[in-house]
């Protein structure tokens, strides 16, 4: 027995007392961290599968060396069949930049194919635009009006 201010505490009473109670609710942050846990081994478990089906494709088609390696050799014919002229998206910039964004209708550009139709404030912007490297082989289609100039520039036809 044990004295505590006069009063008599017995020995059930001093276990009970010691004893760790659980609590009746789960705590939030240890139901985040449970949900964090499985998260985090399912996504593991995923990963893993992933890589093994990635293996096991990979060694299903033990040929791709050869196709990737024909591939490659397709392209390089092609590129070298169909030279197609490049569009330098700088000389595009500069088709914006001398009519102006709010100026240009339209912009159709395809391989040699080129149509523009715009308004411009001043003739000069239109020969401006001419000698831009995107509009070889091209001509003015029309222009119309006075303040502002409607026009239409088209690639030849072939």
């Amino acid at each position: 027995m044990v004295f505590k201010k006069n009063k008599i505490i017995k020995n059930d009473e001093l276990r009970d007392y010691f004893k760790y109670e659980k609590k009746n609710s789960i705590d939030i942050t240890r139901l985040i961290s449970i949900i964090l846990i499985i998260l985090v081994g399912f996504n593991i478990f995923n990963g893993l599968m992933d890589i093994r089906n990635m293996e096991n494709y990979i060694a299903s088609n033990e040929n791709s060396h050869s196709v990737l390696e024909n591939s490659k050799k397709e392209m390089k014919k092609l590129n070298e069949e169909n030279n197609y002229r490049k569009i330098n998206m700088g000389n595009l910039r500069k088709v914006f930049d001398t009519v102006g964004v709010e100026n240009l209708d339209s912009l159709y550009i395809e391989r040699d194919n080129v149509q523009i139709i715009g308004r411009a404030s001043n003739i000069k912007i239109i020969e401006k635009l001419m000698k831009n490297k995107i509009l070889d082989n091209s001509y003015v289609k029309k222009i119309e009006g006075k303040n502002p100039y409607n026009f239409e520039i088209d690639s030849m036809d072939q």
